[in-house]
């Protein structure tokens, strides 16, 4: 289990990731309803379709992030996807893009330090982390530890994820389990892989992880 307070966890998942689908309908100009004759207006592509190519010969940074930053705004990509390019040797986004998308507020300070490989707090792991949960929700803990966020975060990433612990209301590694038997099968006993995973794609990609949905 590497310590997310010194070296962060650097998730390279095999899971598949989730395609997303971009519709584009266009109807004649001052046209108000379909034509009367035989016509298809509306095509659906892929992201892979609508973007890939573009990042495989696109090298320019600015270029890059505007390219991804319009993706994002309109859904056509989520942060999963974008890990998912980023690690792909043939794909040309740079780190540098990543940074600037992370200060725009469009991808998480999660994806931007793990793949910086930049030391994480508690913030940045808030969907799988809350130290008042992960305080009540631990009894043994609270006479060791007390209820100190500092080393409560630090109990989490050093010892918590490897045992299976519920820090958050939003993340419950034993129901991720029980609905997603495939990425058990990837990952078995590492519990510690479940935590990344959720943060990295299932959040994104709509992965229920908690009893309460």
């Amino acid at each position: 289990m590497k310590n997310f307070s010194k070296k962060t966890i650097v998730v390279r998942a095999a899971a598949a990731v989730l395609g997303a689908a971009f519709a584009i309908t266009a109807l004649p100009a001052g046209q108000a309803q379909a034509a009367a004759y035989s016509s298809k207006y509306t095509t659906t592509y892929s992201w892979e379709e609508l973007i890939l190519p573009a990042l495989k010969k696109q090298t320019d940074v600015n270029g890059v992030y505007r390219q991804l930053k319009l993706s994002l705004q309109y859904g056509t990509l989520n942060e999963g996807n974008i890990r998912h390019l980023y690690e792909q040797s043939d794909v040309n986004i740079q780190l540098e893009v990543i940074l600037k998308l992370y200060q725009d507020g469009l991808v998480s300070s999660y994806l931007y330090k793990d793949l910086a490989n930049l030391p994480m707090d508690a913030l940045d792991l808030a969907p799988i982390f809350n130290a008042d949960y992960y305080y009540s929700a631990n009894p043994d803990l609270q006479a060791v530890i007390g209820n100190d966020p500092a080393r409560l975060f630090e109990h989490f990433v050093t010892y918590g994820m490897n045992e299976g612990r519920v820090a958050s209301s939003t993340f419950n590694i034993n129901c991720y389990k029980n609905n997603y038997p495939a990425i058990v099968a990837e990952y078995g006993a590492n519990n510690a892989s479940y935590y990344d995973h959720y943060m990295a794609y299932g959040r994104f990609e709509g992965r229920v992880a908690n009893k309460n949905k």
